[in-house]
């Protein structure tokens, strides 16, 4: 039990860390993407991303996924890291070569000549990552994760100021490839010189990674075409405006949710791991994990979702008002598929990660057909819908799984989530009743009304969530933390 305990401290840490790094990372991505939506097209985001979503497809064939398999280890040896920086330096070569070869059929198959050569740029991120350490999985196997957040930190605070600087030049999407290469090559020294492992060329441990990897290999595939295709098929059935308006409304739509869930789940993955093997225990980290991550994810995919209308010509500008419907209905998709992104890592720490290959190529299944149907007669509104229709499909019957794998009762997860549901549709239906929520107006006034609609918003959810929880009879979870924490740093008397 003690150890248990520890384990939910380390994670408890690991996430806060993670969810820094995260939320830093988001904060610069959001300034850059607001600065690169004033000085560039939605043209020029969208040939960046369907150049950057071939680029992830040949990725998956060197992403063996040997990461999650060393952190899944109880003691790797050297052997181990040398035979995945080997596969990684022979993939990575090689597939900036297939891309260099394809790059002219690319660029005719989307009849956009510029695809060419930006693409030739691309293909040196295979090179420069093929290189990279991978020492520094250490830091998350071990739950340093203040490491992990230096690593990953640093290359972003040089690489975002030299975009903008490029983008301010240049004025074209060669601005965001350039960025994107020189945070690369900063993350590559980054890696060698905080960690000591140096690479040898070795095969000896093929064998063993393959056996958990070959799964991970088919769920990356999977991760690519559930959310990458998107891009792809709206680029090709519309063009590639239409496959820029929707890369940026997908991210602003999932900036918080998806930042959120990939802190936690980074975090908690380790700590899945070191309990996988006493399942009451890892029952409870689990439940532990989403009723605090659905603390927070259901105001902030909501809360995006309600003022929409604002967020866009505040951030983005007037060239990208037709985002504001799309991001609406992403951004509740998002909400659902952030919430249900944990349990694969629980999967992973169970050694089944067929489980995840299993409940991603079912959202395949459902996913691409249903895209391609609904943006051929709904134009860009029906890949959004599509995004939010598989989502909730998707949401229940992963729930489903996990209550058959672990000793979970529906019970359970309903505690987990109904009193950060009710608080945040509360939450909406007051914001939907403040005037000026369709973006009409100057833009100083538009900003004044977002900034109150966000006070509003937190404030209503958190009355509502503690009000729900005072009524429940101050049951164990995120608000009896933050109590705990209020009566200790707020009420005089109170501090140890």
């Amino acid at each position: 039990m003690n150890n248990n305990k520890n384990i939910s401290k380390q994670v408890a840490g690991g996430v806060a860390w993670m969810l820094m790094l995260r939320m830093s990372l988001r904060v610069l991505g959001l300034v850059s993407t607001v600065v690169l939506a004033r000085l560039l097209t939605p043209e020029d985001f969208g040939i960046v991303a369907i150049a950057m979503s071939f680029f992830a497809l040949l990725y998956l064939i060197k992403d063996f996924g040997f990461d999650t398999a060393i952190i899944q280890m109880k003691s790797p040896e050297k052997e181990h890291y040398d035979t995945a920086w080997t596969f990684n330096l022979i993939f990575g070569l090689g597939l900036a070569l297939v891309l260099l070869g394809f790059s002219g059929l690319i660029a005719d198959l989307y009849d956009t000549p510029e695809l060419e050569p930006l693409i030739w740029a691309i293909a040196s991120l295979f090179v420069i990552g093929s290189i990279e350490s991978v020492g520094t999985l250490d830091f998350r196997k071990n739950l340093t994760f203040e490491k992990e957040f230096k690593l990953k930190i640093l290359p972003k605070l040089i690489g975002v100021p030299c975009t903008l600087a490029l983008a301010y030049w240049l004025r074209n999407y060669w601005a965001l490839t350039i960025g994107t290469i020189i945070t690369q090559l900063v993350a590559l020294c980054m890696g060698y010189l905080m960690h000591s492992y140096r690479p040898n060329f070795a095969l000896t441990a093929a064998k063993e990674l393959f056996n958990f990897s070959k799964w991970l290999m088919a769920n990356n595939l999977i991760y690519f075409l559930n959310n990458r295709s998107p891009e792809l098929f709206v680029g090709k059935i519309l063009n590639p405006q239409a496959a820029g308006l929707f890369t940026v409304s997908n991210e602003i739509a999932m900036i918080s949710t998806t930042e959120f869930s990939a802190a936690v789940s980074r975090a908690s993955y380790p700590g899945y791991a070191k309990v996988a093997d006493n399942a009451n225990d890892l029952k409870n980290l689990y439940l532990n994990v989403i009723s605090s991550t659905a603390f927070l994810l259901f105001p902030l995919g909501i809360g995006v979702a309600s003022v929409a209308g604002l967020i866009v010509p505040v951030f983005l500008g007037d060239q990208w008002l037709e985002a504001i419907p799309l991001i609406k209905i992403i951004a509740i998709g998002g909400l659902l598929m952030a919430i249900n992104s944990n349990a694969g890592y629980v999967f992973m720490a169970l050694g089944n990660p067929r489980l995840s290959t299993f409940l991603g190529s079912l959202r395949i299944l459902i996913f691409i057909p249903t895209l391609v149907y609904l943006v051929s007669t709904q134009g860009l509104i029906g890949a959004a819908w599509a995004i939010l229709f598989t989502t909730a499909i998707m949401f229940c019957i992963s729930n489903l799984v996990i209550i058959h794998r672990l000793p979970i009762k529906i019970g359970d997860l309903i505690r987990a989530f109904y009193r950060p549901f009710l608080s945040a549709m509360f939450m909406m239906l007051v914001l939907y009743q403040l005037p000026g929520l369709d973006g009409q107006g100057t833009i100083q006034q538009i900003t004044w009304r977002l900034g109150e609609a966000v006070v509003i918003g937190v404030g209503i959810y958190f009355i509502t969530v503690f009000l729900l929880w005072l009524l429940a009879k101050k049951p164990e979870g995120p608000e009896f933390k933050l109590y705990e924490i209020g009566k200790k740093y707020l009420i005089p008397g109170k501090r140890g």
